[in-house]
């Protein structure tokens, strides 16, 4: 098994490390590291777009067909725009029925299959008062952005924060036992299911309340945004966020619904936010301001360049203050 994350508290790592540990208690022997094995007779790779650049992953499919090994890839992500190494796995694996459909069109003939994404769940008790939810759902570390969330929620005011992610409870406690509290705070497991699937399950442990789910990778989301969807919650049914990608970084609900409000969407594609409003026919729905996510290493490398004129000025400002002493 080739997971370049191993031996951290990344998601593809811990279901990596399960999956491992579940085919030993089979009795086979699977070794497990962030290097590519060369003497194996498969090799696995559980891949995400943030972890290994594609030439890489590239380079190893060569090998493998060179070397007569089988090249299976695992795509914890699956994007609208095909990478090339897709043609050159032996099978490619998808965690969502819109993934599998995805990779089939585009690579036909080629071997695809379907394996549900699972996670540990441990599940707080149900709100007591149904008032405002900020939900997160991502990954919970501080440097994605945690501590500037609690400043958000605190900002919005009378609000409960419910943090969705695959952490390990135990990881989760030692991050926030080191942080202030300024609003109460839930967790829960995001539990199995498609991306869709997983969303309306935390939409539905609040069916009276108005709720904002948002992602942990916007850099530029503010306090001003959860109270611009909580705004237009008075107004509207549903607030989205949309995302430059297409897809949307915000989803903000009142009690009033629709009863599949995810169905049939095409999650990680242009189409993700257009499928979704689909469901939402009839209802009042408002849109919030268009932010960029964070989802690939030319993502991250973008951010940069674009924050890097804005550096330069708070250096500069910063010696200016510091001669002027």
């Amino acid at each position: 098994m080739w997971t370049p994350s191993v031996g951290t508290r990344c998601g593809v790592a811990q279901y990596a490390d399960a999956l491992v540990t579940a085919m030993h208690r089979l009795g086979l022997p699977v070794t497990h590291s962030a290097e590519p094995d060369e003497g194996a007779r498969l090799m696995h790779l559980q891949h995400e777009h943030s972890l290994v650049a594609p030439e890489r992953v590239s380079d190893v499919a060569r090998y493998a067909r060179e070397a007569d090994v089988p090249f299976v890839v695992t795509e914890h992500a699956v994007r609208g725009q095909a990478d090339v190494w897709e043609g050159e796995a032996a099978a490619l694996v998808a965690h969502s029925t819109e993934g599998v459909a995805l990779l089939s069109d585009r690579q036909p003939g080629r071997r695809v299959e379907l394996i549900p994404h699972g996670c540990p769940t441990w599940f707080p008790q149900r709100k007591v008062h149904r008032d405002r939810v900020v939900a997160t759902f991502g990954f919970l570390e501080p440097h994605k952005g945690l501590p500037a969330l609690l400043e958000a929620a605190a900002a919005v005011g009378d609000v409960e924060l419910l943090l969705i992610g695959s952490t390990r409870a135990a990881w989760a406690d030692e991050w926030l036992a080191g942080l202030r509290l300024p609003v109460t705070v839930d967790r829960m497991g995001q539990g199995a299911g498609d991306l869709g699937a997983r969303m309306h399950r935390a939409f539905l442990r609040f069916p009276g309340a108005r709720v904002a789910l948002m992602g942990c990778d916007i850099p530029d989301a503010g306090p001003q945004d959860a109270l611009a969807a909580f705004r237009a919650l008075g107004i509207a049914d549903a607030a989205f966020g949309p995302a430059a990608d297409g897809g949307y970084w915000l989803v903000a609900m009142s009690p009033r619904r629709p009863a599949r409000p995810f169905a049939a969407v095409r999650w990680s594609t242009e189409h993700a936010l257009a499928d979704t409003l689909t469901n939402f026919a009839g209802r009042r729905v408002a849109l919030l301001r268009t932010l960029d996510d964070v989802d690939t290493v030319e993502d991250l490398r973008r951010l940069n360049r674009s924050a890097a004129p804005v550096r330069r000025a708070v250096r500069h400002a910063t010696r200016g203050r510091a001669a002027s002493r």
